[in-house]
This record gives structure tokens, C-alpha cells and sequence, in this order.
């Protein structure tokens, strides 16, 4: 599958997930950016692609849609401003092949490796 020219954020959306400084962060930005799924932050998440013609909101995805996307993307985004432990999505993105950009944070630092 070919990469598209998007980044992409898949996961709760939510205060600790870091999306509103993901959200400030692309708005700065002509990079496209794709968010999908569901929280107490969906409204604002939304408002943010009426407000940015490179933010998209893509909804919740099923297991088929997540892995379509992973493999289409640039990079998945993990923001997360809360200590993870060993998030699903980065395997799933490993998986495929697909580079993460993770916070400098926790687990993070020893689960994604800067250039590989």
C-alpha cells in the first residue's frame, strides 16, 4: 500500500492522550493531520476541523479501518502527556511498518527508538 502525505492519531480523546496539544500543534501547521476516535474531547475535536482545513476527524474505527490507515499514513502521532504502559496502537503500527512520533515520556522513550 502506498504512503499517503497525512499523519495520523488514533485513540482516546482525552486530556492525558495530549489531543488539544496535538490539535495546537498541527494548527500551526499545513500538515495534514487525521484523528480517529471517541472521548470527552470529540466536540472540541471537531471544532478544530471546521476551524482547520488540514484537521480531520475520522471517527471511531474498526480493527480493519485502524490497519488501512496505519498502513497509509506518513507516521501515527502519539502524544500522550500521561505514563503509558505498552499502548496497543504503537504495536499495531510496529506491526505494519509505520514510523511513530511518540512523547519523551515514560515508556515511550524505551519503546520507540529515534530513526528506526
Amino acid at each position: 500500500m502506498k504512503r499517503e502525505k497525512y499523519f495520523l492519531y488514533i485513540g482516546r480523546l482525552s486530556d492525558e492522550k495530549g489531543i488539544e496539544i496535538l490539535i495546537e500543534a498541527f494548527r500551526l501547521t499545513n500538515y495534514d493531520l487525521h484523528i480517529a476516535g471517541d472521548g470527552p474531547l470529540m466536540k472540541d475535536v471537531i471544532k478544530a476541523t471546521e476551524d482547520n482545513s488540514n484537521i480531520n476527524f475520522l471517527g471511531s474505527l474498526n480493527k480493519t479501518e485502524v490497519e488501512k490507515h496505519l498502513q497509509e499514513c506518513t507516521a501515527l502521532v502519539f502524544p500522550s502527556v500521561w505514563f503509558e504502559g505498552m499502548p496497543m496502537i504503537l504495536l499495531e503500527a510496529f506491526a505494519v511498518g509505520t514510523p511513530v512520533i511518540a512523547s519523551n515520556l515514560g515508556a515511550m522513550i524505551s519503546i520507540v527508538t529515534d530513526g528506526y
